[in-house]
This record gives structure tokens, C-alpha cells and sequence, in this order.
């Protein structure tokens, strides 16, 4: 074998590739939003992450397409980002909708207009 490429076995062999860093997803209650900032924090039971999020970052609101208008503090959310904190993924759940008042029974009307006279309008 050539020396040049025993030389550069060596080298390739001594010299480990870089780690890598793998995506992280984290979920919790989004704590804090700022769109100015281009910001989240979400809160979770193990950890609290602040992310950031920009042009490209997707938002899903349960797995239908959404926007950061739809990022409010107090929802559930889960968040992939990358090593420097970019978050790929928003995924946020719906807020609860609260129930809405039962609708009166059809029947009779309570109270029963006053017979027309049949004359004109008074002055």
C-alpha cells in the first residue's frame, strides 16, 4: 500500500466523526409566548424548554394545518427542535370547548302577542 494512502487511513481512522444531535421533542403547557420575540416556553412534568420559531417552523392544531396565532399560554403542546433550540414542530391541542346551554323545548310561546285593532299606526 502506498504510503500517502496509509498516511490518510491513519488520519481518517484517528480523527472520529463529530456527534451528532438528534432532535428533541418536548411537551407540556405552553407557559409563555412571545410573537414579537419569535418565542415559546413550554412546561413540562420533567423539563421547561424556551424555543424560538421562525419562517419555517409548522404549527398543527391536532394534526390539521395551523399558525403561531394559534400558540396560547395554557395549551397543551409538543415541540420538536433542533441543537440550536429552532423548534421544526409545534403541535398544539385544541382548547376545551365549554358545553353550550340546552336549546328550550319546542312548544307553545310563553307569552302571546296582543290582537292587531286593525286601524293605523297611531301619531
Amino acid at each position: 500500500m502506498p504510503a500517502a494512502a496509509l498516511a490518510l487511513l491513519l488520519a481518517l481512522a484517528a480523527d472520529p466523526e463529530p456527534p451528532r444531535t438528534a432532535a428533541r421533542t418536548v411537551s407540556g403547557r405552553i407557559a409563555s409566548v412571545s410573537r414579537p420575540e419569535r418565542s415559546l416556553t413550554i412546561a413540562g412534568a420533567e423539563e421547561t424548554a424556551k424555543l424560538t420559531f421562525d419562517r419555517n417552523t409548522m404549527v398543527f392544531l391536532e394534526g390539521s394545518p395551523g399558525t403561531v396565532a394559534d400558540l396560547a399560554v395554557g395549551l397543551e403542546a409538543r415541540a420538536s427542535t433542533g441543537p440550536a433550540g429552532v423548534a421544526h414542530w409545534i403541535e398544539v391541542k385544541r382548547p376545551p370547548t365549554t358545553p353550550a346551554a340546552p336549546l328550550a323545548p319546542a312548544g307553545p310561546p310563553t307569552s302571546t302577542p296582543a290582537p292587531s285593532t286593525g286601524g293605523a299606526p297611531g301619531p
